[in-house]
């Protein structure tokens, strides 16, 4: 079950998408790692080639230096010409060069030996720069013992295998070039190739989480079609003959929306007809409630008056007949004006102020009376209460409501105590809370319904409009009885 819920939660987009995403998102993985190898390999590839072009040219200069150098040597040893001296200080100077040169490239920056030291032409040079440095008149003869032509030859061979071998390194650096360029083509075409094969598998799985889900509207829509039909006792709507065409199950679902328009119309008619008749029902039993009030004190006068019409003579109207009969009246009064009230609420002037300063003013207008039964009247102030914005006015007429109820309920030797506390971040919380006979389950049930009052003299509009007050001030009133025994209303406002 939770499985199912937590797939559920889940899109279906991203749920049909999830193979493509993942496999595109392995696809590219390789496609990163492949191309981060082909690139470390071509760079040194390239570089291992420009080494190898760059040897093979500098080894082709040492061995023309050593040929020309070769040259002259014999030319020297030949002729003895003082002229060529100047030539062999230029000859050291070139070779000097190219041997520092060649030296430095034997090796490429990734440790391979291309070619080898050019020990011969090393040896060449540092012979000929002994002979340039000595005393060439007491030299001259002995020139042929320290340059001959055996020796130039072998450097002469030496520069030859040099520029050979630096040939080798550029032909291989052309064949591995070569090679890496047809892994880098073998590797694009996997990539395509396996890039198509997952695209199309991919669109196909996707295909088939879009299938399933068509099928599942389908069944979904047949079924609610069925149900729909049942219930309302229409015509069927035309289910769908294929269950994967989405034409047909959109065509199924328009049909069962239009369907769905119409029963909800229907609907919105019965339940303003079961409105209608709520209000009526209402009303009759208003009017019921307030001719029963009525009648009482109604009955009483008429009694009065009509045994004084009986017999002018001795039944005239006394002093405590007209007290009976004014009574009635003003009964009579303030059920029409609790009628009044209920049928026509004031409107709200709400601005801020002080809760404990309405609560005070409230219960001291009711101390006398509680004195008089023995009753305290005791305030509980929550010390971080601040100030709210309502109808001052309205608070205090429920709050007199439910305090004259509380004495009423306790007649005699109580204590009634009201509390107020913070609720939330920025509302209000107050209990009135007596010590009296609490309520019964019967009245509790019933008790913000209108005429359900537990006093002979009470008219049951009291504690209805109370809950109006509360209501239209965005808060709920409630009623119970407390464990220590006892009614406790409690007034919860924003």
């Amino acid at each position: 079950m939770e499985p199912h819920q937590a797939e559920s939660r889940t899109p279906f987009p991203w749920r049909a998408a999830a193979p493509s995403l993942a496999a595109s998102g392995v696809l590219l993985a390789i496609t990163i790692c492949a191309t981060s190898v082909l690139y470390v390999n071509h760079r040194s590839t390239m570089e291992t080639f420009d080494h190898a072009a760059e040897t093979y040219r500098v080894s082709i200069a040492l061995e023309s230096i050593v040929r020309e150098l070769r040259k002259q040597i014999d030319h020297y040893v030949d002729t003895r010409d003082e002229g060529d001296i100047a030539n062999f200080k230029q000859f050291s100077s070139a070779l000097s060069s190219a041997i520092s040169r060649f030296e430095s490239l034997t090796v490429t920056p990734s440790g391979r030996i291309i070619v080898g030291r050019p020990q011969y032409t090393l040896d060449l040079n540092r012979a000929l720069e002994e002979f340039l440095r000595g005393n060439r008149q007491r030299q001259s003869a002995d020139i042929q013992e320290l340059i001959d032509r055996e020796f130039s030859d072998e450097a002469l061979k030496e520069a030859i295998q040099q520029r050979e071998a630096a040939a080798r390194a550029l032909e291989e650096a052309r064949a591995t070039s070569g090679r890496l360029s047809r892994l880098t083509i073998a590797t694009i075409l996997i990539l395509g190739i396996c890039g198509s094969g997952v695209g199309v598998l991919s669109g196909y799985q996707t295909a088939r989480a879009w299938q399933k889900q068509i099928i599942e509207l389908s069944v979904s829509v047949d079924s609610a079609t069925g149900t729909l039909s049942e219930v309302t006792k229409v015509a069927p709507i035309d289910r769908p003959r294929d269950a994967t065409d989405l034409t047909q199950v959109q065509a199924a679902a328009e049909l069962l929306s239009n369907r769905v328009g119409e029963v909800v119309k229907r609907l919105r008619n019965a339940e303003q007809e079961s409105l209608r008749q709520s209000q009526l029902a209402a009303l009759g039993q208003l009017a019921a409630g307030l001719a029963h009030e009525l009648r009482n004190p109604l009955t009483a006068i008429q009694t009065l008056v009509e045994t004084a019409q009986a017999d002018p003579d001795d039944g005239a109207l006394d002093e405590r007949d007209l007290q009976v009969i004014h009574q009635e009246l003003e009964r009579l009064d303030q059920t029409l004006q609790a009628f009044l009230d209920y049928a026509r609420p004031p409107q709200l002037v709400r601005r801020q102020a002080d809760i404990r300063e309405v609560v005070s003013d409230t219960v001291r207008l009711l101390s006398a009376r509680a004195s008089k039964q023995g009753i305290q009247l005791q305030t509980d102030f929550a010390e971080t209460l601040g100030d709210v914005e309502v109808d001052p006015k309205q608070i205090r007429q429920v709050l007199l409501n439910l305090l004259l109820n509380s004495l009423d309920a306790i007649g005699e030797e109580g204590t009634v105590t009201v509390s107020v506390t913070p609720h939330s971040e920025t509302g209000i919380q107050i209990r009135v809370q007596d010590d009296g006979p609490g309520l019964s389950p019967e009245i509790q049930e019933r008790l913000f319904e209108p005429f359900a009052s537990t006093k002979p003299s009470g008219t049951g509009l009291g504690l209805t409009v109370c809950r109006r007050i509360i209501e239209s001030h965005g808060g709920t009133i409630t009623a119970g009885n407390h464990a220590d025994g006892g009614a406790e209303f409690v007034i919860t406002l924003p």
